[in-house]
């Protein structure tokens, strides 16, 4: 790998909300993953339009549930298996 962290990892993972400089490192990222032949994984980021402060002073149950519940495990074959 001849990328910016040469032996880090096995795969490029960048956030991305719709943002124009998210979409520039998007775009960075996949250069990055074309060049060294490597997995890239975008991740969908979002605020709540509220910001994290009001969400923090009343959170959503139904999300608070969903995020103490545990995680189930990765499908056979997925790239974390």
């Amino acid at each position: 790998m001849t990328g910016p962290f040469p032996g880090c990892g096995g795969r490029i993972v960048v956030g991305v909300s719709g943002s124009l400089a998210s979409l520039a490192a998007l775009r960075y990222a996949t250069a990055l993953a074309r060049r060294d032949a490597m997995p890239l994984l975008a991740v969908l980021v979002w605020e709540p339009p509220e910001g994290e402060a009001l969400f923090a002073r009343m959170p959503d149950r139904a999300w608070a549930r969903r995020r103490r519940a545990p995680l189930p495990p990765p499908p056979p074959g997925s790239w974390s298996s």
